[in-house]
């Protein structure tokens, strides 16, 4: 699999992630847990942004294109992360936890 596919897959995964925790959130979560959705938004919303440029990067350039990306959004993940612990969201931190890892695999992959 490509590093653009694999980019675009967590792209999804993530998005698909966020979705899941509001809803299980509900109307009026609790602050810690409104500011660990709030700080997982943020790491999508800049995942997001090279969804659809990601394949038109030309791959000598994807570490230089991608890397910045991915460490600003793992650090947003991270900090959703925090928030669910101190919200004890075991099972929320957890799932973070797993998409940081595959955001740190794939820039080890660059």
């Amino acid at each position: 699999m490509s590093v653009s596919d694999r980019y675009r897959g967590l792209v999804d995964e993530a998005t698909a992630f966020v979705e899941e925790q509001t809803k299980e959130a509900g109307a009026e979560p609790a602050d810690d847990v409104r500011l660990a959705l709030k700080a997982l938004r943020k790491g999508v919303d800049v995942l997001a942004e090279l969804r659809e440029g990601v394949g038109e990067v030309p791959r000598i350039r994807l570490e230089l294109e991608l890397t910045p990306i991915l460490l600003k959004a793992h650090n947003h993940f991270d900090r959703g992360r925090l928030d669910f612990l101190a919200a004890d969201c075991e099972k929320s931190a957890a799932a973070a936890w797993d998409l940081q890892q595959a955001i740190y695999r794939l820039l080890n992959d660059l």
